[in-house]
């Protein structure tokens, strides 16, 4: 099985046709149609029962997040999370003008980077859409509301800490782009320097999310793992 994986993503990526509309639209409008049915979704069971809602229920090794409450840590995970999508299709573009073997037309290079564009975007929107599959059927609560179940529990959105969005969507981003150059034969060096950068994107940004109190580290730790795996099975969707 790894071999075949490791094989299918060094062949590079190919257009699907109909099926690339499938895979772009479908997930995009689920995404927004679960986010618009949230706030009748989510039970906010933290206000309605306080009781089970109390620091002592939480897991040990995410207990010691609930006190951390950094607005500057907030703010900081959305400039990494933001900058994670600019890094992934500044660099595809990019390594498709650099690495080209010979001249391109610009209608031919257009569609290189469009392609790599492309795969990058469906691996965020299909972690977006599975992401809030899983936040509307866990509604676990973010962990401030541990401090105060009643006045923070009564938002919907405050039930959306498993898992980190933030995180899963700069691991997409990483993931997604880590793919594309495997599939365009990117060179050692490349692949390292890039990965380097993608991972360090990713876990400023979880880290961000945990000392904001805005995500126990359990959901940083699945978002990672859980936006990684989408984007490789998009990959190998468009590999031949």
């Amino acid at each position: 099985m790894k071999r075949k994986i490791g094989a299918g993503l060094v062949r590079p990526p190919q257009l699907l046709g109909r099926p690339d509309l499938f895979l772009t639209v479908t997930p995009l409008l689920g995404w927004l149609g679960l986010i618009l049915v949230r706030d009748r979704w989510m039970g906010l069971h933290c206000s309605k029962a306080p009781t089970t809602c109390t620091p002592d229920s939480v897991f040990a090794w995410d207990r010691w997040i609930i006190p951390l409450v950094n607005p500057t840590a907030d703010r900081w995970s959305f400039f990494t999370q933001d900058f994670s999508a600019y890094f992934a299709l500044s660099v595809a573009a990019y390594f498709c003008w650099r690495e080209a073997r010979k001249p391109l037309a610009a209608a031919a290079l257009a569609t290189r980077v469009g392609l790599d564009w492309l795969l990058i975007i469906q691996a965020v929107l299909w972690n977006g859409f599975i992401n809030e599959i899983v936040r509307l059927t866990v509604q676990r609560p973010r962990p401030f509301v541990y401090l105060d179940p009643v006045g923070y529990g009564t938002s919907p959105a405050h039930y959306t800490s498993f898992y980190s969005g933030h995180t899963s969507f700069s691991a997409a981003c990483g993931a997604a782009l880590f793919c594309l150059l495997l599939g365009h034969q990117a060179s050692r060096r490349t692949l390292q320097w890039t990965a380097f950068v993608s991972a360090s994107l990713v876990f400023a940004t979880g880290a961000g999310r945990v000392l904001s109190a805005r995500h126990f580290l359990t959901d940083v730790v699945f978002a990672a793992v859980a936006a990684s795996l989408i984007a490789l099975a998009v990959n190998l969707l468009h590999r031949r």
